[in-house]
């Protein structure tokens, strides 16, 4: 096996374990916007308590992004 290909595969490896990672982390952070104790109507008055308004258009696109 040459370095290049040897390489790619250690890249394509530590990918791999990165998105196991991060996926879950960012689905459950998703999943705890629409589904929290809140709901998203929680959500939405926690982004406009920040500012973010219409906090209903934050809460909708940052849990969607999310999951």
């Amino acid at each position: 096996m040459n370095t290049i290909s040897s390489d790619l595969n250690f890249y394509n490896l530590a990918m791999l374990l990165i998105r196991l990672a991060i996926g879950p982390m960012l689905f459950v952070h998703g999943y705890n916007k629409v589904f929290g104790a809140g709901g998203l109507k929680g959500t939405a008055g926690w982004f406009e308590s920040l500012g973010l308004k219409p906090g209903w258009v934050h809460a909708r696109v940052a849990a969607g992004t999310e999951m």
